[in-house]
């Protein structure tokens, strides 16, 4: 009974955390550090069974790590996973940012096939202590079926995700991959372990270097929609061995910080981008082309009344450097309010 009281005490510990993390004022609502729990690094093991099949047997499948950041003042997370499931190297990603408006989280998740990145969603949220997100789609017999994530069992140093699938709208669900997450302690076990990129990229199609522009360390001055002129930086780099690329671009002062990821996506044959900023940190889908060394996207976020169009462009200048462009509208595209317009110049 001690162990079992001493357990208790802890897990309550670690949600009473959890739940009464500072808000910011970035992101007031307290909700939106429900994710603080999982910032850190992790060593993973992962239990899978066969979804489609009575076979009760779980086996243990490899180990893995994951490294989680915070980004936009902590309205939102993103994590790297990286490890071998069934002697195969796997590569993930997600982000998740909360929508105050909706009270739901919005997960963005790439898990990147050889040459067929794409981009998964979920909508969720927590209760007491135990998040659960939701995606539909359809299984490999072209059925319709619903994926399920879950978070639970939050300790400080510990917690469990699993992904269950159901194929009769939630009435009944087959869990079939199971990982257990302990927390690395870099002062003991050392830092989160490198990870190789494999001798041949994951994702090598002529689409994927279309933004080979774009990449690297630069540096130069925003301009808000107030007329705030900003000192910034940009970091952006490719990630998922070569199957999309990861932008930040923020001052040192944190009056700004814009993250995104994006990747061609075989599936709608297009460039498909999820982003936050400091202007609206809700996550934003933007879709778009690269001509040349020119890109352009376009999408939406949830207003107060109705989405707000939004649109992104690149556009390297040679000589004259890396112009970045954040537009939105929120009459339908009767006008249009620069929300951020950046000039920068390499610093490699």
């Amino acid at each position: 009974m001690a162990v079992l009281a001493a357990l208790l005490v802890a897990t309550a510990a670690a949600i009473s955390a959890q739940q009464a993390a500072a808000p910011t004022g970035l992101c007031p609502d307290v909700r939106s550090r429900e994710f603080d729990f999982w910032v850190g690094d992790w060593d993973v093991t992962n239990r899978h069974r066969r979804p489609e099949s009575d076979d009760p047997v779980w086996y243990e499948t490899g180990p893995a790590v994951d490294r989680v950041s915070p980004v936009v003042d902590g309205c939102a997370v993103f994590d790297h996973w990286t490890g071998t499931l069934s002697y195969d190297r796997v590569v993930g990603f997600g982000m998740a940012a909360f929508d105050p408006a909706r009270g739901l989280w919005d997960l963005a998740l790439l898990w990147p096939s050889r040459n067929r990145p794409t981009f998964s969603n979920f909508t969720g949220e927590f209760r007491h202590g135990r998040g659960e997100f939701f995606a539909e789609g359809v299984d490999t017999h072209g059925r319709p079926q619903t994926t399920r994530i879950t978070y639970s069992d939050v300790r400080p140093d510990a917690f469990r995700w699993d992904l269950a699938l159901s194929g009769d709208s939630g009435i009944t669900w087959r869990t079939s991959w199971i990982q257990e997450y302990t927390r690395r302690n870099p002062a003991a076990e050392g830092p989160l372990p490198a990870t190789l990129p494999d001798s041949v990229p994951r994702c090598d199609s002529p689409e994927m270097y279309e933004f080979q522009f774009a990449l690297g360390q630069w540096e130069g001055t925003a301009t808000l929609a107030d007329g705030t002129a900003l000192p910034v930086t940009l970091d952006s780099h490719t990630v998922l061995d070569g199957c999309g690329i990861q932008d930040r671009m923020r001052d040192g002062d944190g009056r700004w910080e814009g993250f995104e990821v994006r990747t061609f996506d075989v599936t709608v044959n297009s460039w498909v981008a999820y982003r936050v900023d400091t202007a609206h940190p809700v996550l934003q889908r933007l879709e778009g082309t690269v001509r040349g060394r020119d890109g352009q996207f376009a999408g939406s976020r949830k207003g107060a009344d109705a989405d707000v169009l939004v649109t992104a462009r690149w556009h390297f200048a040679g000589e004259s450097g890396l112009r970045y462009e954040l537009r939105e509208s929120a009459d339908g595209g009767a006008t249009w309010t620069t929300v951020l317009a950046a000039q920068l110049h390499s610093v490699q």
